[in-house]
């Protein structure tokens, strides 16, 4: 019993220590990412939700080393060179905005235009604030979480994105061997 019990416990640190990012420990929710880029120590995520044009969210990290300071812009910049994304964007004096996002088949409005929400994982869930500033002054920082949605709501706050979420394989594991451990069997008569 302590051995089974051991066993599922310690399989289930292993699958989470590799998992993407916990937005439930509890439930064992993590981001689904489709693409990771980059390499280092520090890893960003960003999530591009697509609902406003009747596509579905997509999820990316992007890692980098420290102490180079990253933003959301050098994220995008990434992802697009390795072939995962496509914008648009138009350079102000302040600095960048997104025009518009393209993923597969999947393409924004840009009559909509595109806000920046930041997140806070609190697990569980999101806490979502619209950004206070712009993707060329957005720094990044190991774990943040960043949301695009094409659309903004009445008052022009950000509407946060959804996001693509999967059970962590490890979670899902323990459970079913310490289910499967609690049966009793009945003895043979």
């Amino acid at each position: 019993m302590i051995r089974c019990t051991f066993a599922a416990a310690a399989l289930a640190v292993v699958s989470t220590a590799n998992a993407d990012l916990v937005i439930d420990s509890a439930l064992g929710t993590t981001l689904d990412v489709s693409h990771s880029v980059g390499s280092g120590d520090l890893t960003s995520y960003m999530v591009i939700d697509f609902g406003a044009t009747g596509g579905d969210s997509v999820a990316f990290s992007y890692s980098w080393s420290g102490p180079t300071m990253a933003t959301s812009n050098d994220m995008i910049e990434a992802i697009v060179a390795a072939g995962f994304l496509s914008w648009e964007y138009t350079d102000y004096s302040f600095g960048r905005a997104v025009d518009n996002f393209s993923y597969g088949d999947m393409t924004g409005d840009a009559n909509f235009f595109w806000g920046l929400s930041l997140g806070d994982v609190v697990d569980p869930g999101v806490e979502w604030v619209g950004s206070p500033v712009g993707l060329s002054d957005n720094l990044l920082s190991n774990n943040s979480l960043e949301g695009w949605y094409n659309g903004f709501n009445e008052d022009y706050s950000t509407i946060p994105p959804a996001l693509p979420l999967v059970p962590a394989p490890g979670v899902m594991t323990a459970l079913m061997l310490v289910a499967g451990q609690s049966r009793r069997r009945r003895p043979n008569c």
